[in-house]
């Protein structure tokens, strides 16, 4: 297990979670007993299941810098929901 969505759910206590810890690329962190994703400095900690919504805050921004720097158009993907959930 090594990816965020393996995370969801899981108390930051339990062996599978402090076994990770020291193999994953980003930080864990605890809040009310659940595991935490700190996603940018100062640390502004999200439970995996909260990570959606903040990225649902960044892409329109991300989106309308690649339309303003690529040479080609960029338009956002269009998947339906049985694709975003694999």
């Amino acid at each position: 297990m090594t990816g965020l969505k393996a995370v969801i759910g899981k108390k930051y206590h339990s062996e599978e979670i402090q076994n990770e810890i020291t193999k994953v690329a980003y930080n864990m962190t605890e809040s009310l007993g659940n595991v935490t994703i700190p996603v940018r400095p100062p640390p502004l900690p999200y439970a995996p299941g909260r990570l959606r919504v903040a990225a649902g805050r960044c892409l329109p921004d991300a989106l309308q810098a690649a339309q303003a720097h690529a040479p080609l158009p960029v338009s956002p993907g269009r998947f339906p929901s049985r694709a975003r959930r694999t």
